[in-house]
């Protein structure tokens, strides 16, 4: 597989062109009608857009390459570091997408001026726009400039100093047409490419392996410790780091409140049914994407040996089998699949630059003219800083652990924001700053002195935990203790203030008041725990189909068809009862 490259035809690239030249048609033609506004549109998104743009944000190639390296170290039971998303699932489609349907509000930042009040907003608001707009976005950025260039190394033979330069250009071309409108139009045209080819792409792969039936039984006899979901460890019994990406990191590292660059396409929907779709019919095909990919990972099994890269390694499986002309369009699906997600970082992360802290404070009567340079510089700089990132990583795992590292302790307080009057500007601001500060002080301690590499060694290994997930725990306990203490020495946020953000969003939860609604709690969490379920379960019933009881498989799969169609219907009439 390192000569991939060179089967590349004439009609390979040839594919390629014409896919490009459709994507920058459908780019023209999509800022024709309005161009005026980078961050959002003049119209409400339909929800069938904003569903393939979500989509697009939560899969893209990068994360699959993670998990393909996953798999080949710890078996499929290592997904849990990335796939504990699908826990979230349901906290964020029934509680959040559409209580952010209802807010006529430009970025998810300014959710801070209508939930908190005093100085502290007004701090919260512009540290919050800075550090996460330009710093956790660029980070985010290097990640899918990283995956770039691994997908092309792992075709053709570049240099370093080529890619970065190519790099460069490509991302000032992309920022010159990366406006909302148009973003969401060109999400659905490779939302709808990709799926079209995933099915050919799945059966060259199985047939270039011999078969699928060839390759069961060689995992079987070969790699059967890497294919439970919930491994045993050799040495120790259970794998006891499953139980932190479980239990602990899902709600401590993960933003579940989705304030993030899907966060544009809930706020732009019409009402809050539009918003709950447009996350969960993602949901429901990340299900299907999770299938398909499961046979690139047993691959990967079956090719790797000890020096192999699982995150290029995945990229050659994909395309090492395709004949030509399909071979061409998966490449180009790739590479699309990893850029749409950093066009709508990058456009995330400018609008909270821009619109909160340039025109919301700075400079409130700019012009549009003005602004829209601004905007567009705004993006050029933070691609500039993913790029010097980039150039100084080697693996996209290391980079997301360390994303994760730097959120730990603050996704509760995310959550809790919408539900408890006692949380204020203070507590969000303290575990923002707590966690990256803790992080940076873990690292370190953890190199520079030996006594504390001892302790976190030792105790680690007394919990039968590896490094990241004992670091998981330690940041969490610290930074949650750090930001409940800041909300109890501080006041709570005006009660008129919280009672105009409750009567907005029409939440739930414990308020210094009472509300008309609150019986709607109790049928909330039943759905968040039938979400969470239809999220889960498809990682269960392939691997059960696949490697154990066929019959339990199928068993589960009517389960997951049945608990689908009971959310939507559920979910449907539950929206027009509030």
């Amino acid at each position: 597989m390192d000569n991939i490259g060179q089967s590349f035809t004439i009609l390979d690239y040839s594919v390629i062109a014409i896919v490009v030249l459709v994507f920058l048609l459908i780019s023209c033609w999509a800022g024709m009608k309005d161009n005026s506004n980078i961050f959002s549109q003049s119209e409400k998104l339909s929800w069938w857009l904003a569903s393939a743009s979500v989509l697009m944000i939560f899969w893209n190639p990068s994360f699959d390459m993670m998990n393909t390296a996953l798999v080949l170290e710890s078996g499929y039971s290592g997904l849990w570091l990335t796939k504990d998303v699908l826990l979230t699932m349901g906290i964020g489609t029934i509680l959040f997408a559409p209580m952010w349907g209802r807010l006529n509000i430009t970025t998810d930042n300014q959710l801070i001026s209508l939930r908190y009040s005093g100085i502290g907003a007004k701090i919260l608001q512009n540290f919050r726009a800075i550090y996460v707009g330009f710093f956790v976005v660029a980070f985010l950025g290097s990640i899918y400039i990283l995956a770039i260039k691994k997908i092309l190394e792992a075709i053709f033979p570049i240099s370093d100093s080529q890619f970065f330069l190519f790099a460069f250009i490509g991302i000032i071309i992309l920022i010159s047409r990366n406006t909302f409108r148009k973003k969401v139009r060109t999400d659905a045209f490779i939302a709808i490419l990709f799926l079209l080819v995933l099915a050919p792409a799945i059966y060259f792969l199985l047939h270039g392996m011999g078969g699928w039936e060839s390759m069961e039984s060689s995992l079987s006899s070969s790699k059967a410790d890497k294919l439970s979901l919930l491994a045993v460890d050799s040495h120790s019994g259970f794998n006891f780091d499953i139980l932190i990406f479980l239990f602990v990191q899902w709600w401590s590292v993960r933003i579940l409140d989705y304030s993030n660059a899907s966060v544009q396409r809930y706020l732009a929907v019409k009402d809050p049914w539009a918003a709950f779709k447009s996350i969960f019919i993602p949901v429901l095909v990340l299900s299907i994407l999770f299938a398909a990919f499961s046979f690139v990972w047993d691959s990967a099994l079956l090719k790797a040996d000890g020096s192999t890269d699982g995150e290029e390694l995945f990229v050659q499986l994909w395309l090492a089998y395709a004949p030509t002309g399909l071979k061409g369009l998966l490449l180009i699906c790739l590479i699309f699949g990893v850029m749409t997600t950093l066009e709508s970082s990058l456009n995330w992360g400018a609008s909270l630059v821009t619109v909160d802290v340039i025109k919301g404070h700075l400079f409130p009567k700019i012009n549009e003219k003005s602004i829209k340079i601004i905007s567009y510089s705004v993006m050029a700089l933070i691609g500039i800083l993913s790029l010097v990132i980039a150039a100084n990583s080697n693996y996209l795992i290391k980079l997301q652990k360390l994303l994760f590292s730097m959120s730990a302790g603050v996704g509760l307080v995310f959550i809790l924001r919408w539900f408890w009057w006692r949380i204020n500007a203070w507590s969000q601001l303290s575990a923002m700053l707590a966690s990256l500060i803790y992080t940076l002080l873990y690292e370190l301690a953890y190199v520079e002195f030996a006594a504390f590499q001892n302790w976190a060694d030792q105790s680690a290994e007394l919990l039968q935990l590896s490094y990241y997930p004992f670091k998981i725990i330690i940041l969490t306990i610290t930074v949650t203790i750090t930001w409940l203490i800041v909300t109890f020495l501080t006041p709570p946020d005006d009660e008129q203030q919280l009672k105009n953000f409750v009567k907005k969003t029409q939440t739930s939860g414990f308020w210094n008041f009472k509300i008309d609604h609150a019986y709607f709690w109790k049928e909330k969490l039943i759905l968040i725990f039938i979400i969470s379920l239809v999220s889960v379960l498809p990682m269960f019933i392939i691997t059960q189909l696949k490697f154990g009881n066929t019959f339990l498989g199928f068993s589960l799969l009517g389960i997951w068809l049945f608990l689908s169609v009971l959310v939507f219907r559920e979910m449907k009439r539950f929206l027009k009862r509030i």
